[in-house]
């Protein structure tokens, strides 16, 4: 006789769990995991590289083992603070060279977007650096 008191409940708790605010499907639908790829150019040609997944909220690290050393790159991914906007992320990463500042770069990108950043230099209009460092940062399913 005491669980007939609640099974009028059950359609009630069914249909709020069916309900899902926009701003929480909006949340959800939106990736948290990233693949974050590090490539090392040097007299154009790739002396080091790597890829592993990072979380929205975490930190990645990769050891990579190049032709000239060994490199240690990290990064922390975190939501924008400030007026509200939901839709960027910061990633700030640090790539050190054999015991040396290499790389401090700082990234606002898109939630939902792939990020490319490419710093060193590069010869006339090529996409590929000669001398430098190649960040991405790509959405993973």
């Amino acid at each position: 006789m005491r669980l007939s008191r609640f099974v009028p409940l059950a359609p009630a708790l069914a249909a709020l769990a069916l309900f899902t605010p926009a701003s929480a499907q909006d949340a959800a639908a939106t990736p948290n995991r990233y693949a974050i790829e590090v490539s090392v150019m040097r007299a154009g040609t790739e002396v080091a590289s790597g890829r592993t997944a990072i979380r929205e909220g975490g930190q990645a690290e990769i050891v990579l083992t190049g032709a000239d050393g060994q490199y240690l790159f990290t990064a922390d991914l975190q939501p924008e603070q400030g007026d509200g906007d939901e839709s960027r992320l910061i990633l700030e990463a640090y790539l050190n060279h054999d015991g040396a500042d290499l790389a401090n770069p700082r990234m606002v990108v898109a939630r939902s977007g792939r990020a490319l950043m490419q710093m060193g230099s590069k010869t006339g209009d090529a996409a590929t650096l000669d001398d430098g460092v190649e960040i991405s940062l790509t959405p993973l399913p």
